[in-house]
């Protein structure tokens, strides 16, 4: 009897299990490109791979390394326009290095877009793989992930909500310009595991079982 409760207890809790899921800030050791525009308008600070490739070609100002940690960089817009990019990732408190971009030295961002003469720099986060799952960004100006879309324009901080990562290769671009703030969090939650179709009967025959030890003893 005691083996049967067990297996029960197991079984049981793979239900239970297998339904959960928990958002948290996305934590990866990521892929990292920084690229930066200057005299910018607003279509070449999109933040789509189209503009990422153009902006890419362009510049001389780039660079290719990884980071390390969170997704969750804030600088609020009290900040002064002698904000750097290596400020700008350095509040995500954790390992990172932008190869041939002296990041300590290049501005983060400037106005104006409209007039065309942003300072524009680009962040590009990929990974080869990602489990299938939902995503929050919390964000000022664009973003967008490969396969789910985004908000390509400026903007004040707001959170865009996107859902229903199918899973694969990532790619997140991020565009800091027209000054700060400069805010990207990204929140991600794994999609849950499916339930084996046969844990239902298996539930099923556990029970059975344990119902024919009992009227047994009962004999």
């Amino acid at each position: 009897m005691k083996t049967i409760k067990t297996l029960l207890a197991a079984a049981v809790a793979a239900v239970t299990f297998a339904g959960m899921a928990s958002a948290a800030t996305m934590n990866a050791y990521f892929t990292l490109e920084v690229v930066q525009l200057t005299n910018a308008d607003e279509a070449e600070s999109t933040a789509s791979s189209a503009a990422f490739t153009a902006a890419w070609g362009a510049s001389a100002v780039k660079g290719t390394g990884y980071y390390n940690g969170d997704l969750d960089f804030r600088i609020g817009s009290g900040n002064s326009g002698s904000t750097y990019v290596a400020d700008f990732l350095n509040t995500g408190s954790a390992d990172w290095s932008t190869g041939l971009l002296d990041a300590a030295t290049t501005l983060l961002s400037n106005t104006d877009v409209f007039q065309g003469t942003a300072t524009t720099t680009f962040f590009r986060f990929t990974l080869a793989n990602v489990a299938a799952g939902d995503f929050a960004i919390t964000h000022d100006d664009g973003m967008s992930i490969t396969g789910l879309g985004g908000t390509t324009q400026p903007t004040s901080e707001i959170t865009t909500l996107l859902p229903d990562f199918a899973g694969g290769p990532f790619e997140l671009i991020y565009v800091a310009t027209n000054g700060n703030p400069s805010v990207l969090e990204v929140d991600y939650e794994a999609a849950a595991v499916p339930l084996p179709a046969s844990l239902p009967l298996l539930l099923v025959g556990f029970g059975g079982l344990a119902a024919l030890r009992r009227r047994k003893k009962a004999a």
